[in-house]
């Protein structure tokens, strides 16, 4: 019989340093080799930057993590300004986890300074593929200083260190998919601080090949004296005010901001409006989909959203529901979400419309 046992680190293999490659185009990596890539950097960006020009370096070894840099460097035209953004990752694989990745992240770009510095730790029983378990403990300093490059309404300038705290846990079998998430983020400056708890959950109970039911449910909170407006909770989603991931989209009539990350916080999409549904400091949210065969799912959401808990049975329950429609493959998610039917439509609209939004989710990173 033969029997094949899974390389971890493919690098380790011979003294001194592994073949380097050096490409001028976009290249599909390997396990054996380090790589370099030099390409050039174009975005046109119309609400401060303009014409971004420069260029993006990627070094190391992306699948394994192994020794690995990304680096980009651009001038905007509009705002006359030269932006970086540096990440440095590099993947041990310590006595108490399956591996932990070290990274450090350094950036000027879209109106955020930011330095930091995180350890993300994973582990899986040898016995069960199933079962996964990771832990992501961060340090970050960050200086929010244009929040024009977003949205004032959804953003305000403020300067402070942060530690955050996440747990996750998965669980995958023939016919059910479990996540659960819990994050905690800590705000140490004496002008913004505050402690925010979040908990996400997803189940997904698979009734045939291609359909299932999905149960999404979310509780979030944040006190504090001194709380910077992108630390709230929002009923369409985070905001991500770290930019740490990247989800370009084009939103249609809903929202007035450019940029929150869906899959986190309540993710109630037909409430985009904030003079309707401003933010709060307490958020818990509900939502379940049906899929069937080939077909869009349908999806239903409930939520409230308060500033006091206090008052929490006293909101009013924020509902919405509607179609989805999605594609999704290894390195990009895409969806379209039509909230045809939402309870508390901004002024002027009505309960039932015709809404939509359109979202990209390119799958580089954590």
């Amino acid at each position: 019989m033969k029997h094949e046992i899974f390389e971890s680190n493919f690098l380790n293999n011979s003294t001194g340093l592994p073949e380097i490659k050096l490409h001028f185009l976009p290249q599909l990596p390997d396990y054996e080799h380090y790589s370099v890539t030099i390409l050039p950097y174009y975005w046109h960006e119309k609400y401060v930057d303009g014409t971004r020009l420069g260029i993006r370096l990627q070094a190391g070894n992306p699948i394994i993590m192994q020794s690995y840099g990304a680096l980009s460097l651009y001038y905007s035209t509009w705002s006359k300004k030269a932006s970086y953004h540096l990440q440095l990752t590099n993947r041990v694989h310590p006595s108490f986890a399956n591996f932990t990745d070290v990274s450090m992240e350094f950036m000027d770009e879209d109106g955020l300074e930011k330095q930091s510095i995180s350890f993300f730790n994973y582990w899986q029983k040898p016995e069960d593929d199933f079962f996964h378990r990771s832990l992501t403990l961060a340090l970050s300093h960050l200086n929010l200083y244009n929040p024009n490059y977003y949205n004032p309404v959804m953003f305000e300038p403020a300067k402070y260190w942060s530690v955050r705290l996440r747990l996750g846990f998965s669980k995958t079998t023939m016919l059910n998919d479990i996540n659960l998430i819990l994050r905690m983020k800590v705000g140490l400056e004496e002008n913004s601080r505050f402690i925010k708890l979040e908990n996400q959950n997803q189940l997904r109970h698979y009734i045939g090949v291609n359909d299932y039911i999905q149960l999404n449910t979310y509780a979030g909170g944040v006190i504090g004296n001194t709380i910077p407006r992108q630390e709230l909770i929002f009923a369409f989603g985070s905001t991500d005010p770290e930019h740490r991931r990247f989800y370009p989209s084009r939103r249609g009539i809903l929202p007035p901001g450019r940029h929150w990350s869906v899959g986190d916080g309540m993710n109630l999409f037909g409430y985009t409006n904030l003079s309707t549904t401003p933010p709060g400091k307490f958020g818990t949210s509900i939502s379940t989909t049906l899929k069937v065969w080939h077909l869009p799912s349908l999806y239903y959401a409930i939520g409230v959203l308060t500033n006091e808990l206090k008052d929490f049975s006293n909101e009013q329950l924020l509902q919405e529901g509607g179609i989805k429609f999605g594609i999704s493959g290894k390195l990009l998610k895409a969806m379209l979400v039509l909230p045809i039917y939402v309870s508390h439509p901004p002024v002027g609209e009505n309960k039932v419309a015709f809404r939509w939004s359109i979202l990209f989710n390119l799958q580089w990173s954590r």
